[in-house]
C-alpha cells in the first residue's frame, strides 16, 4: 500500500471567493474519482484548513502500489480538476509505503 500526500497554497492573485469557489471544486473533483481509477484505494481532501496551516488545501489518497499512483496521475479523468490546480502551486508531496 502506497499514501501520497500534496500540499497546495492557491496562487496569490486570488481572491477568496474564487479561491473558496475553485477548493469545492477540486474537492468534488478529487473525491468524484473513488473507484473510477484502478488501484486507487481512497481519496479524501480537506479544504478547511486552520489559520496556523501553512497550506490551503490538503489531497491525501492511498494507492495499491506506486504504478497506481502512475495511473492516477496520467489518468484522463484528472482533466476536470487541471482548470483549477493551475489556479494552485504544488508546496509539497510525500509518498510512502504503509
Amino acid at each position: 500500500m502506497l499514501k501520497h500526500i500534496a500540499l497546495y497554497n492557491f496562487k496569490k492573485e486570488m481572491d477568496a471567493s474564487d479561491k473558496k469557489v475553485a477548493a469545492v471544486k477540486l474537492k468534488k473533483g478529487f473525491e468524484g474519482l473513488r473507484d473510477k481509477i484502478d488501484g486507487l484505494v481512497s481519496i479524501s481532501v480537506e479544504i478547511i484548513l486552520l489559520e496556523t496551516s501553512t497550506a490551503d488545501f490538503l489531497l491525501k489518497a492511498k494507492f495499491t502500489d506506486k504504478d497506481a499512483l502512475e495511473r492516477f496521475n496520467n489518468s484522463p479523468l484528472l482533466f476536470n480538476v487541471r482548470s483549477e490546480l493551475d489556479k494552485m502551486e504544488v508546496i509539497h508531496t510525500a509518498d510512502y509505503v504503509v
